[in-house]
């Protein structure tokens, strides 16, 4: 089990990686996102058609923010359930010794 643990602490830091890698490249790509007042021409329509591509912009940028988030709280889950796979391997593995009470940590 603790070959379990451990690429479950593997996963989590890929997981937290993701996020981060997620976050800097949406950072540097945002910018690119949002027109110019001038880059729709100067019709009739040019305002409309630049705030829609700026409000395109902007919910691009919550899904994406959200995303990040859900990868760090993902990342910090994971990384919980291989710390209780590891602590539940190590009571086992007392038990099998001859000890009856399990190691208690005081994470609940």
């Amino acid at each position: 089990m603790q070959v379990v643990a451990e690429e479950l602490v593997r996963l989590s830091r890929t997981t937290l990686d993701a996020s981060v890698t997620l976050a800097e490249e949406w950072s540097g790509s945002y910018g690119d996102l949002n027109p110019p007042d001038t880059a729709a021409g100067n019709s009739a329509q040019a305002p409309s058609l630049v705030a829609a591509a700026a409000r395109v912009a902007e919910a691009a940028d919550l899904a994406v923010g959200r995303l990040v988030g859900l990868l760090q709280e993902d990342a910090d889950d994971v990384l919980k359930v291989a710390f209780d796979v590891s602590a539940t391997d190590d009571d086992v593995a007392r038990r099998f010794a001859g000890e009856v009470e399990p190691r208690r940590t005081g994470v609940g």
